[in-house]
Formats: C-alpha cells, structure tokens, sequence
C-alpha cells in the first residue's frame, strides 16, 4: 500500500526503544532519532491489517500537493528535487550524489529553509503593504500595515517549509523584530537572536541535540558580529560574510560531520548572490502563479530548474574530479591545532 502525507492510519507494531552503538567518535543514531522527535521504531507486523482512517488533509497534505505541482513542471530530475526543497521543504527527491554535491560544495544552507528565505518574503510582504496602504487609504499606521503583511507572509512560507528548525528561528526572530518597531523599542540582534535561541529550547529542549540548530544560531550570530560597524560595499561584504562564516562554522562542521569543505568560499561568492535574487524570488513567485495564471507559473519553474540541472551538472564535474570535503580525521594535527587555539583562548 501507500501513504500519503496528512493520513492516518492504524497500524499493527511492534515498537522498539530507539537504540545506538556507544562508541566514541561514531554516529549517535539515538541522539539523531531524539533529535528528530522520534521516540520509538516500530516493525509492521501484519501489512494486511493496516487499516486507512482518514485521506490526506490538513497542513502536510498541502505541501505534498503544491510540491506535486512543481514536479509536473520542472521535467529535470535535479532541478526538480532543488526546486521541491527550496519552496516546500520536501527532500525526498535529493540522492545520495545530490546530498555529496551539496556537502563537497558547502552550498547545504542554501537548501536550508532560513533566513534567507525568510527575510525576502519578508520585505516582499513589506513593499506590498506599503502599496496598499498608499493605494487604498487605509487607516492607521503604514509602517503597523506593512510590517504586519510582511510577517504574515513569511509565517504562511514557514508553514509552507514545514515549520523547520531554521524556518521559525527565522520566523521568531522576524517577528520580535517587527513587534520591537512597532512599539518603538530598540532591540540588537543579538538580542533576538538569544530571546529566539531561549524560546526555541523551552519549547522543544531537544532542539539543543539538533547539529542544524547549532549551525543555524552560531551562523547568524557570526553574521551579527562581521557586520557590526562595517561598511564595505557589496562586494566586498560578500567576501569578508564568507571568509568569516567560513572560518568560524568549520570547527563545528568537522565535529559534528567530520569534514569541511574549503570550496564554500568561492562556490558561495556566486551560488549566494545568485539564490538571493533569482532562483529564491523566482521560485516562490513561479509557484504562486500555477494557481493564478498556470502557463506562466510553468515557464517560470521551467526555466528555473534548468538553471539548477546545469549547476547541479558544474558540481558534480568537480565531484567527479576529486573535489571532496576535507576529512578531519585525515588531518593528524589538527586536534593539536584546536588543542592550541582552545589554550590561547583560556
């Protein structure tokens, strides 16, 4: 039989407590499972008595169905997967050489539903409220308008995304943001940053097993900093955010995935400017319009998904070439070296 996202069924199990080998320095397949939410496995005992109560509904099923929409309109298979992941969060598509070309690439947080993402739909909402409000006379305050648009949009993509982990890092940390305006407070990034990272873990502690909200926070956190005071032009920006992103998530990256990769920082110098204002705009907008005009809609993810085949086709060249992320474990001094860092810091 098959499932459907958004169904329920009843099902005859066996459970299973969730288990791990324990030894030092493997895969803590225990700590993966508490951190995906997963209190228990469980074998199918009888296929024949499983029983469907409900046909898809509700949020899963909706994003199971606009995801189908992409599908029948992107006919490259890897321009499919990226576009699925990108404006659903659905990675089912995406192949273990799919996975490979992200990790050599380290263009993984661009796949990562965040802020990205978040922050365009964002100012997108905003720009339009401040259309309306002119356009329509509203009443009230513009700035309440458009930032209230602008929330409301981004939360309708977070849902869209599955409320991922660095979907509503994004989303809170958005939203205490465009509270602070609207009441005239001044509230750092920092600041939000610890008040998202606190909500977070009160409401889900697990989230603190989780290597992506690791990633997530001390990303945005050194972000925070490199931009703090700094005013370096565009280009410039670019280069000093990767050189610095680089350098501070490579220790965390090897401990949590025993590798790095050194190719991010060129990669990222273009992959970046070219998610931020084509590919992320282009593909949520090409999306929303197979419900309001389909041809267009169609053409828009066409043409988007042949643009990631080729760059999915330009990594795995390099892939095929020997450009592999750097194992740690190859590294005999490196231990040493972070032993020596961690001492100068003390």
């Amino acid at each position: 039989f098959t499932v459907s996202a958004g169904e329920r069924w009843r099902l005859p199990l066996k459970l299973r407590r969730p288990r791990g080998f324990m030894n030092p320095g493997r895969f803590d397949y225990e700590q993966w499972l508490a951190g995906g939410g997963v209190d228990a496995t469980a074998v199918l005992v009888s296929p024949t008595e499983a029983m469907r109560i409900n046909g898809p509904k509700g949020l899963s099923a909706w994003r199971e169905r606009v995801s189908a929409r992409i599908a029948q309109h992107v006919p490259a298979p890897s321009g499919t997967a990226l576009l699925q992941g990108l404006v659903t969060g659905d990675r089912r598509g995406f192949t273990d050489r799919m996975w490979e070309l992200l990790r050599t690439t380290g263009t993984s947080h661009l796949l990562a539903i965040s802020g990205l993402h978040i922050g365009l739909i964002a100012a997108f909402g905003y720009a339009i409220g401040r259309m309306i409000w002119r356009g329509a006379g509203l009443p009230g305050d513009r700035l309440v308008w458009s930032l209230l648009l602008g929330a409301g949009l981004a939360s309708g993509y977070a849902a869209l995304a599955g409320f991922s982990l660095p979907t509503v890092r994004a989303l809170v940390m958005l939203c205490l943001g465009a509270v602070a305006v609207i009441f005239r407070r001044r509230l750092r990034g920092m600041w939000l940053l610890t008040l998202a990272a606190l909500g977070l873990v009160i409401l889900d502690p697990v989230t603190a097993l989780r290597p992506g909200a690791w990633l997530s926070f001390v990303a945005v956190g050194l972000i925070l900093m490199l931009i703090r005071g700094r005013q370096l032009g565009f280009a410039r920006s670019l280069w000093f955010l990767q050189l610095g992103l680089f350098i501070g998530l490579a220790p965390l990256t090897a401990v949590f995935f025993g590798n790095f990769s050194p190719l991010s920082i060129p990669i990222n110098l273009v992959a970046l400017p070219l998610f931020s204002l084509l590919v992320v705009p282009g593909a949520l907008l090409s999306t929303g319009l197979l419900w309001i005009y389909e041809p267009a809609g169609a053409f828009g993810l066409s043409v988007l998904g042949s643009v990631l085949e080729h760059l999915a086709q330009a990594g795995g060249w390099l892939v095929d070439y020997g450009a592999i992320p750097i194992a740690v474990t190859s590294l005999p001094t490196f231990g040493a070296l972070l032993s020596g860092v961690a001492v100068g810091l003390f």
